[in-house]
């Protein structure tokens, strides 16, 4: 998919009412796989207008979204949910 495709795809289900939170919103795993082609800061943008959350994924082998990215999403309002992927047992 091109960048603007992938960026659409995000954009419409970030605005389905269901939708509350954002997780993985860019894939990246780092020194593994490189992040969608997505404009990152128009899908915080819409999450701003949605009033959906993105997830800050804080395992060590995701960090996804890039941390620098929520000062961007805080000055637009949007809320970041936190979580490690803990393994469940």
């Amino acid at each position: 998919m091109s960048r603007e495709e992938m960026t659409q795809r995000v954009m419409k289900a970030i605005r389905n009412p269901y939708a509350t939170i954002l997780a993985h919103p860019t894939g990246r795993l780092p020194l593994a796989r490189e992040p969608y082609a997505i404009d990152i800061k128009r899908i915080i943008d819409e999450a701003s207008r949605s009033g959906v959350a993105i997830k800050l994924n804080a395992h060590p082998y995701r960090l996804d979204i890039d941390w620098r990215l929520c000062k961007y999403a805080k000055e637009k309002g949007v809320k970041i949910a936190i979580d490690p992927d803990a393994p469940q047992e």
